[in-house]
């Protein structure tokens, strides 16, 4: 309002032409958040009998940003793309336009809201921050703010938004740089290990004194691994070097192994793979190695997967019965996940050589767990993801 009017319409003196009115919806209806519950209590996992509308709630916004552009010259109204006019109100007979006040929702976080899952009353918080700001930076904040929606219309949210955003707002600037280039950084090494490991796999012919068995155990926890980060919505990037690596382990089966595609016995038209030792290995004493640290490895790590299961079962609430068998297993792969090493460390302590394996990629592997303890500071991942990336850094150092 202007100096000396009111902003209350039975009071005088009031002018609705001096005052400009905005309003801001406090609640948003958002997918409810998934529930967690004991699988062996009474309550059920939510299923999907509910519908679509029935799963949403509306969330309180706790945090208000409001901002006044400082801008007091002449503005071409007709000049201004559609995205920023909205927020603009213009008197064409006065040919004058009010006071910009934009409530900018760019910088605000989906996980600071906060769910209304019952019809009881709450006290909730609400933090209102007032600033100016100019033109220019108005404009900007509206396209990008337009440009992030149109993408959510078409694909839904995106959680990389977030985690831009978070890293924006809960970051300094010297560390926005750092992480730049750090992120170059394990991309390159990434590329490199990749790079090797392929090369390696690709010549080798003769895979005597490698464990065939170890990498049957690594690419299956590496999928275990992969599937885990996908439905905690890890970032991109981390799923990215994660999923690529799963890829590459399990296409080193099919060079370790000798893979022999069959007709299936009940299905006909369908075909299904078997797989056969190569006669270099099965030929050597590898081989036998590798089945006797297989057969110790089992003795000692399957009561330990089952009896960590059951105890998660009993103990802690889960999502649903999936969430529980892929959290049992990626609990004990974080865990014991030096195990898949066994049975290579234990053929290079028969054969008294490490000179067959492929030390490139492990340099570069071994460079990246460095890099990835400071990831797990920036980037978002599950907990148990970053314990595991400072356990690795600390068995490469």
């Amino acid at each position: 309002m202007k100096s000396g009017i009111h902003p209350n319409p039975l009071k005088s003196p009031f002018n609705p032409l001096n005052g400009i009115y905005k309003r801001f919806p406090l609640f948003k209806s958002m997918i409810r958040p998934p529930k967690k519950v004991n699988l062996l209590g009474g309550d059920a996992p939510l299923t999907s009998e509910k519908s679509e509308k029935d799963d949403l709630v509306p969330y309180w916004y706790p945090d208000i940003t409001v901002n006044l552009v400082n801008f007091d010259s002449n503005l071409e109204i007709s000049s201004i793309p559609s995205f920023t006019r909205r927020f603009i109100y213009a008197d064409r007979i006065r040919k004058q336009y009010y006071p910009i006040i934009y409530f900018n929702e760019l910088w605000e976080l989906k996980r600071k809201r906060i769910p209304i899952l019952d019809e009881e009353f709450h006290e909730m918080p609400l933090k209102i921050s007032f600033s100016t700001t100019s033109l220019l930076f108005f404009r900007l904040m509206t396209y990008f703010d337009f440009a992030i929606k149109q993408q959510e219309s078409v694909y839904g949210e995106h959680n990389e938004f977030e985690s831009i955003k978070k890293m924006f707002i809960e970051t300094s600037p010297w560390l926005i740089v750092l992480t730049f280039f750090i992120s170059c950084l394990h991309v390159l090494f990434d590329f490199l290990a990749f790079k090797n490991d392929v090369q390696f796999w690709r010549k080798k012919k003769d895979i005597s004194g490698l464990s065939v068995r170890g990498i049957l155990i690594n690419s299956l926890f590496q999928f275990v691994v992969f599937f885990y980060l996908l439905d905690s919505e890890t970032s991109w990037i981390v799923l990215a070097s994660v999923g690529i690596g799963a890829l590459i382990e399990f296409w080193k089966i099919t060079r370790v192994l000798e893979v022999k595609w069959s007709k299936m016995k009940f299905v006909p038209f369908l075909y299904a793979p078997s797989f056969h030792d190569r006669v270099s290995y099965a030929k050597s004493l590898t081989r036998e190695y590798d089945i006797t640290a297989v057969k110790y490895l089992a003795a000692s790590a399957i009561p330990l997967l089952i009896g960590y299961s059951f105890w998660s079962l009993k103990y802690r609430v889960h999502k649903s019965w999936y969430s529980w068998i892929l959290r049992s297993l990626v609990g004990f792969v974080y865990t014991f996940g030096f195990i898949s090493m066994t049975p290579q460390l234990f053929i290079n302590y028969k054969l008294k050589s490490v000179a067959h394996m492929p030390w490139k990629a492990f340099t570069y592997k071994a460079l990246n767990t460095f890099i990835d303890d400071f990831f797990a500071f920036v980037i978002k991942m599950p907990w148990l993801h970053r314990i595991a990336c400072f356990r690795d850094g600390k068995g490469s150092f």
